[in-house]
């Protein structure tokens, strides 16, 4: 693998999803594979105390690494280990790969909001568009109407967990840091 290619991959694979924004990954590229590293130094002890949010983020990592390298033309296999502190080494050969990679373009524009929400009401042509997505077995989307008894039930649990964070004095010590 080229060095050009091998930045390009790193570059959209860091755009992935994780705890805080922690980006808790580390690379080591060599001539026929990109190593992805834990970052421990970026674990959250309060929030995430078996390092289970670090894990998944990692695991959002690899399928950015996946999208990129198959946008640029390789084919990826790759090999989970508990051996020291590598968490997946990909290796990749150049390979003519013809399809469209739409999930490739999502990278770029996945983003955070973390504004306070204005109460705008989604409107129906998204919830048209959600609800006529096929979903699968281990992907669905649960839409809950404003002022239904399952909204007011998952709004209440949701309020009431981020008081319970947001008294813990830790908490928003990691949460700044």
């Amino acid at each position: 693998m080229n060095r050009k290619d091998a930045l390009f991959i790193i570059e959209q694979t860091v755009k992935a999803p994780s705890g805080h924004n922690t980006q808790p990954w580390l690379f080591g590229i060599d001539e026929n594979y990109i190593r992805i590293y834990p970052d421990i130094s970026k674990c959250l002890p309060i929030v995430d105390p078996d390092n289970r949010e670090l894990f998944v983020s990692l695991g959002c990592a690899v399928e950015n690494f996946f999208w990129a390298a198959q946008k640029r033309g390789y084919n990826v296999t790759f090999d989970i280990r508990k051996d020291g502190e590598v968490f997946a080494i990909l290796t990749c050969a150049k390979e003519k790969n013809d399809s469209v990679l739409e999930m490739f373009d999502q990278i770029s524009v996945r983003q955070t909001n973390r504004k306070i929400y204005s109460g705008e009401k989604i409107s129906s042509d998204i919830i048209g568009v959600l609800e006529s997505v096929s979903w699968t077995d281990c992907v669905k989307v649960h839409l809950f109407p404003n002022r239904s008894d399952s909204f007011d039930l998952l709004k209440n649990y949701i309020v009431n967990g981020n008081t319970i964070q947001l008294r813990d004095k830790a908490f928003k010590n990691e949460l700044k840091k």
